[in-house]
C-alpha cells in the first residue's frame, strides 16, 4: 500500500518517534537493571554484616562462657585448697592436743599391770 507523498514527512516523524521511544525504553530498562543490581549489591552487604555481627556476637557469648567457667573452676580449686588446708590444720591440732595430754599425764598414774 502506497502512502499519498503528502504523508511521507508525517509518517518519518512517527517511525522517528517510535525509535526514539525504543531508545527511550531501552535506556529506561538498562537503568533499572542497574539499580536492581545496586539494590542487591546492597543487600548482599547488608547481609553480610549482619551475619558479621551475629558471628561476632556468638564469638563473644563463647568467650564468656569460658571466661565464666575458668572463673568458677579457679573458685572450685581455691575452695578445695582452703578445705584440704583446714583438714590437714585440724589433723595437726588434734596430734598436738594428743601429745600435749600424753605428757601431761602423771608417771604413778600409768598402769603397768603391776602390783607393788
Amino acid at each position: 500500500m502506497e502512502h499519498p507523498l503528502s504523508e511521507i514527512p508525517r509518517l518519518r516523524a512517527d517511525q522517528c518517534r517510535r525509535r526514539q521511544q525504543q531508545a527511550q525504553a531501552a535506556i529506561d530498562k538498562q537503568i533499572a537493571d542497574q539499580a536492581a543490581r545496586e539494590d542487591q549489591t546492597s543487600i548482599n552487604a547488608a547481609s553480610t554484616d549482619k551475619q558479621a555481627v551475629e558471628k561476632a556476637a556468638a564469638d563473644k557469648a563463647a568467650i564468656d562462657n569460658e571466661i565464666a567457667t575458668d572463673h568458677v573452676a579457679r573458685e572450685e580449686d581455691t575452695l578445695k585448697q582452703r578445705e584440704e588446708a583446714a583438714a590437714a590444720e585440724l589433723k595437726v591440732q588434734q596430734e598436738v592436743a594428743s601429745n600435749t595430754a600424753a605428757q601431761q599425764q602423771p608417771l604413778g598414774s600409768l598402769d603397768d599391770g603391776h602390783d607393788e
